[in-house]
């Protein structure tokens, strides 16, 4: 399996899939005119890494703004995540955004929210916010793992 790497544009964000390390990234800004054909080539590679999926996948969201075709998009990257992490795979989910950046903080909590099947807070050690991280070397907030590690309590991105 190869590695899936797309450049980043101003509509587009830059995408890093790497089977060989399960390290996957999304960064920038999500404004496709098809949202379904941009994540199509996504949600295709995660079916495809599913099928031998590392021990550990890690997945960095950062996006500075995404449109509302995108939200439904990423909420099934998502779910294919969840899917991985009910397999018995350790999956974690960094969403990282701006210190100031209400709206994202707001937009990684409600996608918190809707994973109705990672069981809750005194099952998985809790799932909070955390003020640590890093976004593009400025000092920022990462909302904490939406599925922490399996069996383990929060963790948090960056330094």
């Amino acid at each position: 399996m190869h590695a899936l790497l797309l450049e980043g544009s101003p509509k587009t964000p830059s995408v890093r899939f790497d089977p060989e390390n399960g390290s996957l990234e999304l960064r920038g800004r999500s404004i496709p005119e098809n949202s379904i054909d941009f994540y199509k080539p996504l949600t295709d590679w995660l079916d495809e890494y599913a099928r031998s999926p590392r021990p550990r996948t890690s997945l960095h969201v950062q996006l500075e703004y995404f449109n509302t075709s995108s939200s439904k998009c990423i909420l099934d990257l998502f779910k294919r995540l969840e899917a991985l992490r009910a397999m018995g795979n350790e999956v974690e989910v960094l969403w990282h955004y701006e210190a100031d950046d209400e709206d994202m903080l707001e937009a990684g909590e409600d996608y918190q929210d809707h994973q109705c099947t990672v069981p809750d807070d005194r099952d998985r050690g809790g799932r909070r916010l955390t003020s640590t991280g890093r976004f593009n070397a400025s000092i920022g907030r990462a909302v904490e793992a939406l599925f922490p590690p399996s069996g383990k309590g929060p963790t948090t991105a960056g330094p």
